[in-house]
């Protein structure tokens, strides 16, 4: 299993679907610089794995924009090598929820292989 925590939230829907390419841009390589900074070496997980992301902030975000916040972190995994893609046949299990949090917000995420039994 691999967790990661980044201090700073990744864009929701609507700002996502307002930025200037370059924005994404930049945001995609800050998300997979921290990730690799926590994770390096990279471990490379055999699919299928699942991924659960959680947005901690006080702003509660709509229930059909808070998926595209983890976009950037699922990227990073692909970018970074950990997965090969993000294909629903490798990431069989993805969950987005969203936590209360006070103060600066920040975003979680663990990324494990599912062994079958």
């Amino acid at each position: 299993m691999i967790r990661i925590k980044l201090n700073f939230l990744t864009p929701l829907a609507n700002t996502y679907k307002r930025m200037h390419w370059t924005a994404s841009s930049a945001m995609n390589k800050r998300v997979r610089e921290e990730i690799l900074i926590q994770i390096a070496p990279i471990k490379k997980l055999k699919p299928p794995v699942r991924i659960h992301v959680t947005r901690h902030s006080k702003q509660r975000p709509d229930h059909d924009g808070l998926p595209v916040c983890a976009k950037f972190i699922i990227d990073a995994f692909v970018k970074l090598g950990v997965i090969p893609d993000d294909s629903p046949d490798i990431v069989t299990e993805l969950n987005v929820d969203w936590k209360y949090e006070k103060g600066r917000g920040f975003m979680t995420a663990e990324i494990d292989e599912i062994v079958s039994t």
